[in-house]
């Protein structure tokens, strides 16, 4: 018998090359993603145009703070509602983080039916 120290293996092996972006591939990728960020804003905006908003509140003390009760007017229909202001918030810094709020959770909709 003849004994051989032969072996034969096969193996596959991929090369993947990964290349560092140039300067015109960045400015392309970041030109169509300026594109399609303005696409999509564009599409999604709501547009207030020839809207008259006036803003009335009035304050009462409340043992942990003051409530702050306001209403808008918004072309000429009204809307209330009130707030609480915590004794470390001044009565600006309520009313400007809620009356956004008020405003879209009360306009969006009138938007979506148009």
């Amino acid at each position: 018998m003849f004994f051989s120290n032969e072996h034969y293996h096969s193996h596959n092996v991929r090369v993947r090359e990964y290349r560092a972006p140039t300067d015109e591939s960045v400015r392309l990728l970041k030109e169509l993603q300026e594109e399609a960020e303005k696409s999509v804003i564009e599409r999604g905006m709501l547009k207030c145009q020839n809207t008259n908003i006036e803003i009335a509140y009035m304050l009462q003390n409340k043992p942990f703070g003051q409530e702050i009760k306001y209403q808008i007017m918004i072309n000429n229909k009204k809307y209330t509602n009130s707030v609480t202001c915590c004794a470390n918030e001044t009565v600006e810094d309520a009313i400007t983080k809620d009356i956004p709020k008020f405003i879209a959770k009360h306009l969006i909709p009138v938007f979506k039916r148009r």
